[in-house]
């Protein structure tokens, strides 16, 4: 009951931090290949 109570609460942080660190990692990735191909270029 606990741990649902605090999973129910923390939910939206959880998401939050998931879409986050999903956004971060795709610009770092699509800004590297452009790099790269910047570079190649």
């Amino acid at each position: 009951m606990i741990v649902r109570h605090y999973l129910v609460n923390t939910l939206p942080e959880n998401i939050a931090m998931f879409a986050g660190m999903c956004l971060y990692t795709a610009l770092n990735y699509f800004g590297q290949r452009f790099w790269a191909l910047r570079q190649i270029l």
